[in-house]
């Protein structure tokens, strides 16, 4: 069996909710990342893409996997993950 378009009919913030559930379960009291910084990455990405100055075409996030369209060379990209990777010790983006 399958089910049809599960993680297209969940919304974010209950895939977030559910995944930093099973984060802290499987981790107990010692994670590796605080599920804080989880539950923000919507703001984190929100001031990435504001301060880069080549805003993608198209930006679709599904927890931690971005599907994102530009219309630029491989250098521009390579210094948007720099900007990306700079916000955050704990949160790191690969192109």
């Amino acid at each position: 069996m399958d089910v049809t378009s599960l993680y297209t009919n969940i919304s974010q913030e209950e895939g977030i909710e559910i995944v930093c559930k099973t984060y802290e379960t499987f981790y107990g009291n010692e994670l590796p990342i605080p599920t804080h910084f989880l539950t923000f990455m919507a703001e984190v990405e929100t001031d990435i893409i504001n301060q880069s100055p080549n805003i993608p075409l198209i930006w679709k996030r599904y927890i931690d996997d971005i599907f994102s369209l530009r219309n630029t060379n491989k250098e521009a990209i390579n210094n948007f993950t720099e900007l990306a990777n700079s916000f955050h010790p704990a949160i790191k983006f690969m192109a």
